[in-house]
């Protein structure tokens, strides 16, 4: 079975947007909502951990190709950077919450391989 970027990003938007995030009171900002959610930005981030680019710009270059019929706008370059730097505290709660509700989490035998994972999804 191949594993589908588009269903694992509209869950973990879901899982994020509905679960995690309300539960960790992230301060909210003055004047208008940013036009792309957190929720969003975490999103991206994990696309392009997933997807093997280590690259900023060039992840941004691509991502309307890849993963741009699920995000109606991408960030800029600085923009995308700042959002994810300030959301990494955010990301490792996340992080934590969902590995907390995996049934996994609570076994007693865990293996651990030290090899390097290559790319879990290929770039089209």
């Amino acid at each position: 079975m191949q594993p589908d970027l588009d269903t694992l990003l509209i869950a973990l938007y879901v899982v994020l947007d509905d679960h995690v995030l309300p539960s960790l009171r992230i301060a909210t900002r003055p004047g208008r909502p940013p036009e792309v959610a957190d929720a969003e930005v975490i999103c991206l981030a994990v696309a392009q951990a997933l997807t093997g680019y280590t690259e900023d710009a060039r992840w941004l270059r691509g991502a309307d190709r890849i993963v741009g019929h699920l995000f109606p706008r991408l960030l800029s370059q600085s923009e995308y950077g700042r959002r994810v730097r300030a959301l990494a505290p955010a990301m490792h709660l996340a992080l934590v919450r969902l590995a907390r509700e995996c049934p996994l989490s609570q076994d007693v035998v865990r293996l651990l391989d030290g090899m390097s994972f290559p790319r879990v999804f290929e770039v089209p």
